[in-house]
């Protein structure tokens, strides 16, 4: 806060606690409860109205933004009888008037703190991004549950110039006769170029309309950006898979988190590419989130670069100030390279 005075900072502070407040009172959260069960994890519990509330919140360098989460630290507030253990899996999500979820956290719970009416936990929450939202969070209720046949049910298709699905689709439902507006959504290695709409082809990445008709169809179509984004480290240790589920036996090669770079080029069959600190730390490494154990970047380490999807092996590390520039050759995968997870969980957490 340089430049203001005391009396500035304090009113500067107000005004955040004020609007966060203002949130909380005018939309509505609902909770999640994901736990592990043998192998698999299940959901125990989802849309429960509960009381979330800001307590403060880690704003991490904007240079970072795009590989450091904001970690938000709730004050969350649920029904007594609500059946919450330490290490279940909590997702805690906001909507707003309309049903349409403006906010979601996911973290992992310790003990809650129970009094005479309610159950209490206060955690410390990564933020989810947009495409996690729509894969990974339970929709919220309809505002207005219609009945059989006062709904449109619409399917979003994302694809590449060919036809291809680049990611899952997403259905959902909209009341006849109320317009809505389908949006393409951003997507990492991918550039937005056209929409596919009733027959016809369109330059924007939205459609608007009122649903008449029991189903409807949308295409978002993508070209795949020409030079490669981001890489994922090769690790071999216990990991989550993109549901949650943690894998501790059998097959524990992955792929672990997204490592967004900068490309510099290729010459010769040598790619050069600049990963900024962070997401590496001053060592050049990161650190496994399940082990805490280090994965260096340095010569030998293996990688998988998109969105391309090809193999590479780093052949060289240098530090030029607050970045580390790195060569590397394209390789043929193992056998347990190419049976390797991607582990998109970690993606969005803090490390």
């Amino acid at each position: 806060m340089a430049g203001m005075n005391r009396a500035q900072q304090a009113r500067k502070k107000r005004l955040e606690r004020f609007g966060a407040n203002l949130q909380d009172r005018m939309s509505t959260s609902y909770m999640d409860v994901r736990r592990q069960v043998g192998a698999t994890i299940r959901e125990v519990y989802s849309n429960i109205v509960v009381h979330a509330a800001r307590r403060n919140i880690d704003n991490p360098d904007p240079q970072a933004v795009s590989s450091v989460p904001v970690i938000m630290s709730l004050s969350i507030n649920m029904p007594i009888e609500t059946d919450v253990r330490n290490g279940d899996i909590l997702i805690i999500k906001r909507v707003d008037e309309r049903g349409q979820i403006t906010d979601a956290w996911r973290g992992v719970a310790g003990d809650p703190y129970t009094t005479n009416s309610r159950k209490r936990l206060f955690m410390d929450m990564s933020a989810l991004a947009r495409d996690n939202i729509i894969d990974d969070v339970t929709p919220p209720p309809l505002p207005d549950e219609p009945d059989e046949g006062e709904y449109s049910e619409i399917t979003i298709n994302f694809a590449d110039d060919v036809g291809n699905p680049i990611r899952a689709a997403i259905v959902t439902k909209h009341l006849v006769g109320k317009e809505v507006t389908i949006e393409a959504l951003e997507i990492h290695g991918w550039i937005f170029t056209r929409t596919e709409w009733r027959g016809e082809t369109y330059n924007i990445d939205s459609i608007t309309f009122t649903p008449t008709d029991p189903e409807y169809s949308v295409s978002f179509v993508y070209d795949r950006v020409a030079t490669p984004v981001y890489l994922r480290p090769f690790a071999n240790s216990r990991f989550r898979q993109s549901d949650g589920t943690l894998v501790t036996t059998g097959n524990l090669a992955h792929w672990y988190r997204r490592i967004d770079f900068d490309w510099i080029g290729e010459e010769n069959g040598t790619m050069t590419i600049s990963i900024s600190i962070p997401p590496l730390n001053q060592n050049a490494s990161i650190i496994h989130q399940e082990t805490r154990g280090a994965i260096q970047f340095r010569a030998g380490t293996r990688v998988k670069v998109f969105p391309q999807e090809f193999y590479a092996e780093i052949r060289t590390v240098t530090r030029a100030g607050d970045a580390f520039t790195m060569q590397a050759i394209e390789v043929e995968p193992t056998s347990t390279e190419r049976g390797a997870t991607a582990t998109q969980f970690y993606d969005w957490t803090d490390d």
